[in-house]
């Protein structure tokens, strides 16, 4: 695509360029939240003796690149489409993201009504910024 359909589409379609980018942002984050819980787990399992086995680490380990070029990939393609660089926001994200996540899942104890429960607390305490959830 040339650079001036991108620039035309962008400019038609601002609200969705502006969707996809979070939605960009979102990914990067998630691949780096996931990888530091699975650093905390094997620290974990390190801790009590059980560590992870020569194959299990292989996997993992393949995991890991496989998230690594997913990442990359993320970054290219927020240079490319969006002209900016996802990766120290994304960075930041990620950490307040992993935060999130693991407070909501101590909260709600693997109990889904818990978690039905604070999804609805979410979506009725605040507005939307973006207006994903406004129909």
């Amino acid at each position: 695509m040339k650079e001036q359909e991108l620039q035309e589409i962008k400019v038609k379609n601002k609200d969705l360029i502006a969707k996809a980018c979070v939605y960009t942002n979102l990914a990067y984050a998630l691949v780096e939240a996931a990888d530091s819980i699975m650093l905390d787990v094997e620290s974990m399992l390190n801790q009590l003796g059980a560590g992870v086995s020569k194959s299990e680490k292989l996997k993992y380990n393949n995991a890991c690149r496989a998230g690594k070029q997913f990442r990359v990939w993320l970054k290219d393609l927020a240079r490319t489409v969006y002209k900016l660089d996802i990766a120290d926001e994304a960075l930041d994200n990620s950490d307040k993201l992993y935060d999130v996540i693991l407070l909501i899942m101590d909260r709600c104890g693997g109990d889904m009504n818990m978690l039905t429960l604070i999804r609805a607390m979410i979506f009725n305490s605040f507005k939307s910024k973006y207006g994903y959830y406004d129909k």
